[in-house]
């Protein structure tokens, strides 16, 4: 979204929230607009409709970011929905065709049958309790992942993996000086 376009965001929040001291200097609708500019405006503006008829407070630049993900992505799936496609998966396919069966499934679902084992889950005599119970665990634990890094901005993101990567640099460097005696 440009300058123009969240400043009618900022204008409907601020009517929308009136008793609220939002936005209370320039630096303030500076920092919004940094941290909301990625999103397109009419999802931003969907996603604050949806907010001002769902919440009574006034929403943070995470309120916002979090709903906009929400009305681009839907809801996030279910970790019982995966588990449907699993046990469907392991009654058609069985344990011998894993590319059909993995096929059969959703994105999230496969990744998790792959982290847990899908011959595992095949010739398991506790498929009813235990496994999925660890199922819904990496599910769950995946979906929270997922959901997390689609609210931070494809630039910030970039940011920080730059740190991350300067950072395991000077541990490189640190670890091969403080074994190399001749320093």
């Amino acid at each position: 979204m440009n300058k123009q376009e969240f400043g009618l965001l900022a204008a409907a929040i601020k009517t929308a929230y009136a008793n609220e001291k939002l936005f209370p200097n320039n630096q303030a609708m500076e920092l919004w607009y940094r941290n909301l500019k990625d999103i397109p405006y009419e999802v931003a503006s969907a996603a604050f409709d949806k907010w001002v008829v769902t919440s009574r407070w006034a929403p943070t630049i995470a309120d916002i970011r979090e709903m906009s993900v929400n009305v681009m992505n839907g809801d996030a799936a279910l970790w019982s929905d995966g588990w449907e496609q699993v046990i469907k998966a392991i009654r058609k396919y069985g344990s011998y065709n894993l590319a059909a069966a993995l096929a059969s499934m959703d994105e999230m679902t496969a990744e998790v049958v792959n982290r847990i084992g899908y011959m595992e889950l095949c010739k398991s005599e506790n498929i009813n309790k235990a496994d999925r119970a660890n199922f819904r665990m990496v599910f769950e634990q995946l979906s929270e992942r997922k959901q997390k890094n689609a609210l931070i901005p494809d630039l910030l993101q970039q940011r920080i993996e730059q740190i991350q990567k300067g950072n395991q640099l000077d541990y490189e460097c640190k670890r091969i000086s403080a074994a190399d005696p001749q320093d």
